[in-house]
């Protein structure tokens, strides 16, 4: 072994802790994340007519994104973005991206 590499080690006492991943903050907002999914297939029915047309606001499902989204789901912040919340989402996301989360970044509106 490298003498610098074991008078390092042992200078700063033994082996480093291994990094965490990144992960959403909250208790379980995958519970969350479902009932806000099935808020949204009972709000919006598939019709193939709707790519085609503007998208409608769909309160009760931003809603449930919302609440998953501030419990530390983070792909609930752009739904909720997306689904017309513009009170607190636009905020959330902005938050997120300032806290490291790239695909967060990208989610915000310009």
């Amino acid at each position: 072994m490298n003498r610098w590499l074991l008078i390092g080690l042992v200078a700063c006492g033994g082996r480093p802790e291994p990094i965490a991943p990144l992960q959403n903050h909250g208790d379980s907002p995958q519970l969350l994340v479902e009932q806000a999914k099935r808020e949204l297939a009972s709000d919006w029915p598939l019709d193939y007519h709707r790519p085609f047309a503007q998208p409608e606001v769909v309160s009760h499902a931003a809603a449930a994104f919302l609440d998953a989204c501030r419990a530390g789901d983070h792909p609930s912040c752009w739904y909720a973005l997306w689904l017309g919340e513009r009170t607190a989402a636009p905020k959330l996301v902005e938050s997120n991206c300032l806290a490291g989360d790239q695909p967060s970044c990208r989610a915000l509106p310009s």
